[in-house]
């Protein structure tokens, strides 16, 4: 029973001294700008990450999709990688490196926006996309961790959670989410 009161006071004391930080939430705000832009002009954004990170990109889709506070009309997010058949086949026949890019240019069109999670910020399919959105003249944001990796500078924008362990960061990644949505949905509800 120690060990777990002993994770669960750490995981309240990180989350405590990140989600009060004024710098979180400003970040935040600016992450969600490029966001709404898409939302607010018919375009969509599209969601990518590896792992537990890949469930907060289906999360975040989810709560835009469905809705998350109160019904609202669906939204068009889609999550990256959440073809299976296409990535299990292009990962075996081609590369997983190029997973998340080679989906994205199929369809994201010039409007839209991409958001990603990565506690790392350092995985080749996350740069890549980030690459391949910068090219296309698409913004990115990323909610990183650690320092904000090789992915920080590739965003427009970026929220970064500098803790080391990836389950405190997945945790903070969590609250980011639902306040990245509760501030899209409040700018599109203006």
């Amino acid at each position: 029973m120690s060990a777990i009161l002993e994770y669960l006071e750490a995981s309240a004391k990180n989350i405590t001294r990140v989600c009060v930080d004024v710098d979180l939430a400003f970040a935040i705000q600016e992450a969600s700008k490029p966001l709404v832009e898409a939302l607010q002009n018919g375009a969509r954004i599209y969601v990518a990450g590896n792992g537990g990170s890949f469930a907060h990109a289906q999360h975040f889709a989810a709560e835009l999709v469905g809705w998350f506070y109160h019904r609202s009309p669906p939204l068009p997010v889609c999550t990256l990688g959440a073809n299976s058949s296409f990535v299990t086949a292009w990962g075996n026949d081609e590369s997983f490196t190029n997973v998340f890019a080679r989906e994205f240019r199929a369809l994201a069109r010039k409007g839209d926006a991409l958001l990603i999670f990565s506690t790392s910020g350092n995985s080749q399919n996350i740069i890549r996309v980030l690459e391949d959105a910068k090219a296309m003249g698409i913004p990115s944001v990323g909610i990183l961790g650690h320092n904000g990796g090789a992915a920080k500078p590739r965003c427009t924008a970026s929220v970064v959670v500098e803790l080391e362990e990836t389950p405190q960061i997945q945790e903070v990644h969590q609250i980011i989410l639902h306040a990245l949505v509760a501030e899209i949905l409040r700018n599109l509800d203006k």
